[in-house]
């Protein structure tokens, strides 16, 4: 005769999870690249490429993301516990600042860098400063605290059909 297995709830169901510092436990210890203007994309993605890292996402919207929604969306982003730092990049002339971002993931105790492409001494010395510091924060994300976490603890996003 067989044995029966007891069956796990899925409510008792758990894995480690990446602690963030304002408490809440992500599945994920991603590194987000914000491009604040279409025009900070190329040197944005390019730092996401040259990472070649599957924990380094690239984030950004056509324009100068000077709409709500858009504004909004980045802070959830930001603050979401699936991500472990933030690196903004911009030009300087676009409605969301790069060193806002920034501040916004210090409040929630991730790390977070940000730039001017311009003030660093354009597109290719902004690709290595920024590609430096991702390998940075890559490495010190390696290090960052876990705990076990149950469904209770997901944080989980939708998209409304935009009705």
């Amino acid at each position: 005769m067989a044995e029966r297995k007891e069956m796990i709830k899925p409510e008792e169901r758990s894995w480690l999870g990446y602690v963030r510092d304002n408490g809440t436990l992500g599945i994920r210890n991603r590194l987000l690249v914000i491009y604040t203007v279409k025009c900070s994309e190329f040197v944005a993605a390019s730092i996401v490429n040259q990472a070649g890292h599957p924990d380094v996402e690239l984030m950004g919207f056509d324009g100068c993301t000077d709409n709500q929604y858009a504004v909004n969306l980045l802070i959830s982003m930001i603050r979401h516990p699936n991500v472990g730092a933030v690196l903004a990049v911009g030009l300087g002339c676009e409605y969301v600042q790069p060193q806002w971002l920034a501040e916004i993931a210090g409040k929630e105790g991730k790390p977070a860098h940000w730039m001017f492409i311009q003030e660093v001494g354009g597109t290719k010395k902004a690709i290595a400063q920024g590609l430096a510091w991702v390998e940075e924060m890559l490495a010190q994300l390696k290090h960052t605290p876990r705990k076990e976490m149950f469904m209770k603890d997901l944080v989980i996003g939708a998209e409304c059909g935009g009705s």
